[in-house]
């Protein structure tokens, strides 16, 4: 805004505008399923997208009562929306840093009478206590809830409710800043192809208290024509170092391949100073690392490992190794290696099996100099 356009902002216009604000708020807070119940949100050219949660989507999905009556003629869908009115709040996901939590709660579908609002809750001395209150937005049948001045050093139990009887339940962990290592769990993910529950994993999840969640999508490659193989498994694992060594450099580039990605990363320096890291560090052998070392030490314009990085990094680990001679202390390390463990480790990775023909200790050596 220019000069002008400020000084109309006065107190009293701006008084006005907020109360504009909170009374839209509040009426919106009122509106039901009713008002928003157009047939094709995304458009007539999209009339099927996403048209088992939108519109009249209770005429598209059979009711608990109908599932029972399905025959093997007639197949259950693989996720059916119309379900109890008790259970329309399917789950939530959370995340906090900086001393703000922000929580989603992702509903089914809505019926016509029903208000399109959630309400957050958590637990406090023993009971429960109303935090938050949010508008079930549209399309997506997702709350979405920011809180402020949150305290991340405790366990909190909340629960994401909607009318009278449904709610989901969690517990929202604190930052587990005190740890050294962190505990990863595993999530498979269902496709179109896969459909079912998958218990076992699902108990697994709860009895441990995970840090980090790993994530799979068993049939997705095949699914995408990328794998002839149906049981082909994308896993992608997730990892985080809560106590990272200080003296990383970092580099940002925009990636406008498929989506537009702001990616920020370690330079090359740093990389190969991580590299170096976990081959000198590691307590078992891993022939990946192996792998990756003869790639980084054969590019002829990498840059020489970022030795602040490296060296902050082994001081964790308590070693007295001179960061200046990391040259000879790799040598060393390879030397007494288990070569063909380390070819078996890698073995599987490989496009090409004609690499591990080149994979040796002598080659690796003469790399190093």
């Amino acid at each position: 805004m220019n000069g002008s356009s400020t000084r109309l902002c006065s107190k009293n216009f701006m008084n006005m505008k907020y109360l504009t604000v909170l009374i839209l708020l509040a009426a919106f807070s009122l509106f039901t399923v009713e008002n928003f119940a157009e047939e094709f949100v995304f458009g007539e050219q999209f009339k099927a997208l996403d048209n088992a949660a939108t519109g009249e989507w209770w005429k598209r999905n059979p009711s608990p009562e109908e599932l029972k009556n399905k025959n093997e003629k007639n197949p259950k869908p693989i996720v059916n929306l119309n379900v109890e009115r008790d259970k329309v709040v399917a789950f939530a996901l959370y995340t906090h840093d900086d001393e703000v939590l922000k929580l989603t709660g992702q509903l089914y579908p809505l019926m016509p009478d029903e208000l399109l609002e959630a309400r957050l809750e958590v637990k406090r001395d023993g009971e429960w206590l109303e935090i938050a209150k949010e508008p079930v937005q549209l399309p997506g049948w997702s709350a979405h809830f920011r809180i402020a001045n949150w305290d991340a050093t405790k366990d909190v139990a909340y629960r994401v409710r909607h009318g009278a009887k449904a709610m989901f339940e969690g517990l929202i962990r604190h930052d587990p800043i005190e740890k050294n290592e962190i505990l990863v769990g595993n999530l498979s993910c269902n496709s179109s192809r896969t459909p079912g529950e998958r218990p076992r994993i699902l108990k697994n999840l709860k009895l441990q208290a995970v840090d980090v969640a790993s994530i799979k999508f068993p049939g997705l490659l095949h699914h995408l024509e990328l794998s002839p193989h149906q049981d082909e498994i994308l896993s992608i694992k997730i990892q985080a170092d809560t106590n990272p060594p200080s003296g990383a450099v970092f580099d940002t580039t925009l990636v406008t391949r498929y989506v537009t990605l702001n990616l920020h990363y370690h330079d090359r320096s740093t990389l190969l100073a991580g590299k170096l890291n976990a081959l000198l560090t590691r307590g078992h052998t891993k022939g990946r690392d192996i792998y990756d070392l003869m790639w980084y030490l054969s590019q002829p314009e990498w840059p020489e490992p970022n030795l602040e990085y490296l060296n902050n990094a082994l001081q964790q680990f308590d070693t007295n190794m001179r960061v200046e001679d990391w040259r000879e202390s790799l040598a060393k390390r390879l030397s007494s290696m288990d070569w063909g463990k380390a070819l078996a480790d890698v073995r599987v990775f490989l496009e090409r099996q004609e690499d591990l023909e080149i994979l040796t200790r002598e080659n690796i050596l003469k790399l190093l100099g």
